[in-house]
C-alpha cells in the first residue's frame, strides 16, 4: 500500500483562498500542480460545453418541458473529453434529444 504522508483536507472557501492564493508559496502542493496545464485545458474544454450544458437547461426550463438529466451529462462528458482528449468537437449537446436513445444504448 502506498504512503501518502500527511494530507489535510480542507473544506472551507476562505481557507482554500488562503492556501491557494493568499500564501500560497507557504504550502507544498504535491504532484497536483505538475498536472497544471493540463487542468487548465480541461477546464477551458469544460466552460465552452458547460455554456451549451445552460442553454439546453434553459430551453427545457422556458418550454417547461421535462429533461433527463443523465443523458445531458453524459453528452457534456462526451463534448468534453472530445474537446480534451482528440480535439474534437462532438457537439453532443446541440443535436436533437430523439438521438438521446442511441447514446444510451452506446455506453
Amino acid at each position: 500500500m502506498p504512503v501518502l504522508g500527511r494530507v489535510i483536507v480542507v473544506n472551507l472557501p476562505e481557507f482554500m483562498e488562503h492556501i491557494l492564493k493568499t500564501n500560497l508559496g507557504n504550502y507544498v502542493k504535491g504532484d497536483l500542480f505538475r498536472w497544471a496545464p493540463q487542468i487548465s485545458s480541461i477546464v477551458g474544454a469544460f466552460k465552452s460545453s458547460a455554456h451549451a450544458f445552460c442553454d439546453v437547461i434553459e430551453r427545457h426550463i422556458n418550454a417547461n418541458i421535462p429533461m433527463d438529466l443523465r443523458a445531458q451529462f453524459l453528452k457534456l462528458t462526451l463534448d468534453v473529453f472530445g474537446k480534451f482528449t482528440f480535439r474534437i468537437e462532438f457537439k453532443t449537446l446541440s443535436q436533437a434529444e430523439s438521438n438521446d436513445s442511441k447514446i444510451h444504448m452506446t455506453f
